[in-house]
Formats: structure tokens, C-alpha cells, sequence
């Protein structure tokens, strides 16, 4: 599991609707393959796969409230792989740099996607 990133924001008027499309698209053009499906709360967006960002797992949004109190929460979801029992001294010493060197690439993919998230969100909310 990754670290969950949540906003809260009151005292808005915004269509929620319009918020989780503008979300998918977001995904869309960043290249993910897309599951977006209404929940008991709100929405939730999986988005994985995205030939842009080299992410070793998916990533999940909830969008949950209404539409004058509401909550984004952005969480990566890093996909576990043998080497992590392992320091990255070892891993390095015995091949497994390349094992390293792609997790560290994700993380900073992540990193990153995180940050253009936020900045998009920012921008199209009023």
C-alpha cells in the first residue's frame, strides 16, 4: 500500500459529475487504462498501465462528499516484488541493481504523477 494523499474542500459548488470526468480525462491523457465506478460515498477512479508514467502498480482516486463539502484522496498502490526483503546493498551486489533501479524509477514516476495531480486539480477547480 502507498501513502494516502487527501484534500478537503468546503464551502464550494461544484458538480461533482463534472469533477470525476475532468478526473478520468486527466488519466486518459496521461495515457492509463481507466475503471471508474460510483461508490456508496462517491466515486473511485483506478488508473494503471499508462505508457507515460512507469508505475510498478496503479493508482487509486476517491472522490467523496457533496458538492459544497467534499474529499479527494490519490494513493499509489506499488506492487510488491521479491527484492524488497532484500537491501538495496545486496540487491546491488548480486544483479539485482536492475530490480533497484526500476523501483527507484517508479517511485520517481510516482513522485511525480502525484504532483501534476494536485496541480491539475487546483487549476479546474473553481
Amino acid at each position: 500500500m502507498g501513502v494516502i494523499l487527501e484534500r478537503h474542500w468546503k464551502n464550494r459548488n461544484v458538480n461533482i459529475d463534472l469533477l470525476v470526468d475532468s478526473l478520468v480525462d486527466f488519466f486518459k491523457k496521461m495515457d492509463f487504462g481507466i475503471v471508474k465506478g460510483k461508490t456508496s460515498t462517491g466515486y473511485a477512479i483506478i488508473a494503471s498501465d499508462s505508457s507515460i508514467f512507469q508505475i510498478n502498480g496503479y493508482v487509486t482516486v476517491e472522490i467523496e462528499g457533496k458538492p459544497e463539502d467534499f474529499t479527494i484522496k490519490f494513493e499509489v498502490h506499488e506492487e510488491e516484488s521479491s527484492t524488497r526483503f532484500f537491501s538495496p546493498l545486496l540487491m546491488t551486489m548480486f544483479g539485482g541493481g536492475y530490480f533497484l533501479s526500476k523501483r527507484l524509477k517508479s517511485r520517481e514516476a510516482c513522485i511525480r504523477l502525484e504532483r501534476e495531480f494536485w496541480n491539475y486539480v487546483n487549476r479546474i477547480l473553481p
